[in-house]
């Protein structure tokens, strides 16, 4: 019965030209309106993973700083009893000044690692391009990473800053060297560009040089700025609190991948709570719809209310068929609005559009569909239909059947 008297007063040609259009207006805004927040939520969790799988291509997942003594015991120490560690690695890096053999200078971000764990981040950075289509695929061979004494890998971004080519030579410096006094020579070290890295993310390509630590940089070992410990990679990377809180104590400087880009991952964060607040405001806004098609509707059909109330409903069934229409109208929009964003959302997972300058993090617009989302959205969406609804039933539905058979609405 509530469908059908849903049909007759809202939609059908006896509605009127007026509810009808306001009420098909009604389900196009909630879908639209629905629609844009499981999508931008989807584009949003998207961005947060691409960015996340671009960072656990280069970054530790947990860092250690401690100095090369306390390596050498640390290592000793280690066992297997760690069964989330998939590997460890010492690590070194330092701020330094880069001169050209041109005599262009700026700064970079020194790293040196050993070799395996060298080859591992541009073969992992490797298949996430071949993965994403930008980068044809080969096998990614050792002999193309190994570095030799005096060879460095150095940011794509970086070198065309500086204008710089496989195969020159630059110069690095430690920062300290601008305070030493005139006439005193500064620590360099001269070095030589083996192969340009592309990592597709600004952050490395921008300002890092890689090296081997093993035979490279030992010039600048005592530099202030150095700082040297152990890098751990996860089988896990989400599972990193037991092991940060396991050696807290210990090292009370360590710090997992999260804390290392905490400012990036707040950034994102709080992006995605203004966007879902705002989003989440117009679909406020689409409830208020549903009271304006609901108000006119019982103001319309007061006799009929009468009729009702005459042929024996009470005035609370009066007040829940009513209450039923507006979670009708609202669910057809809910309902729309949300087949809609899947669909649009699951094309752009499989099909993401490269519209993106390279500027920023990621050029591409991707999403991931969470059902979690999906959930919270309907849930919210069914609740301010819920609240739309009932609001204006129980505000203008006090109405006895003698005063609802005159055309009379108590208010």
């Amino acid at each position: 019965m509530t469908w059908s008297v849903f049909y007759h007063y809202l939609l059908s040609r006896r509605a009127g030209a007026l509810v009808r259009m306001i009420a098909l207006l009604c389900i196009l805004s909630t879908s639209i309106g629905v629609m844009a927040l499981v999508v931008v939520l989807s584009v949003m969790k998207g961005f947060n993973n691409n960015i996340q799988d671009k960072l656990l291509a280069v970054e530790p997942h947990v860092v250690i700083p401690m100095s090369i003594k306390e390596q050498t015991q640390w290592k000793s120490s280690f066992s297997n009893k760690f069964k989330e560690v998939e590997s460890f690695n010492s690590y070194e890096h330092q701020d330094v000044i880069l001169k050209t053999s041109d005599g262009l200078f700026g700064g970079a971000m020194a790293y040196g690692l050993e070799q395996d764990r060298l080859f591992n981040i541009f073969h992992q950075i490797k298949k996430r391009l071949v993965a994403k289509k930008k980068h044809s695929y080969s096998v990614v061979e050792r002999r193309n990473f190994e570095l030799a004494p005096g060879e460095v890998i150095v940011g794509v971004d970086l070198a065309r800053s500086l204008q710089i080519f496989e195969g020159d030579e630059i110069v690095l410096m430690p920062p300290e060297a601008l305070l030493l006094p005139k006439g005193q020579a500064p620590p360099y070290a001269k070095l030589k560009v083996k192969t340009l890295l592309s990592a597709d993310l600004p952050e490395i390509d921008g300002k890092y040089v890689y090296y081997n630590l093993s035979h490279t940089m030992t010039s600048l070992r005592a530099s202030k700025s150095l700082e040297t410990g152990i890098e751990l990679r996860l089988l896990d990377p989400q599972n990193w609190k037991p092991l940060v809180a396991q050696f807290k104590k210990q090292y009370p400087e360590i710090q997992s991948w999260v804390d290392r880009n905490s400012s990036l991952f707040f950034a994102l964060r709080m992006e995605r709570i203004v966007m879902s607040v705002f989003l989440g405001l117009s679909a406020l806004i689409t409830s208020f719809s549903i009271v304006a098609v609901l108000v006119l509707l019982v103001t319309q059909k007061r006799r009929d209310i009468g009729i009702f109330m005459a042929m024996g409903m009470s005035t609370s069934e009066v007040r829940k068929m009513f209450t039923k229409i507006g979670l009708i109208l609202s669910s057809l929009g809910l309902g729309g609005g949300l087949i809609v964003g899947t669909v649009v959302a699951l094309v752009m997972d499989y099909y993401p559009l490269d519209v993106l300058p390279d500027i920023y993090y990621e050029s591409t617009i991707p999403a991931q569909l969470d059902p979690r989302v999906l959930l919270v959205v309907a849930i919210g969406s069914t609740l301010l239909g819920l609240l739309g609804s009932s609001i204006p039933v129980w505000l203008y539905a006090r109405v006895s059947p003698v005063d609802a058979l005159k055309g009379e609405l108590h208010r």
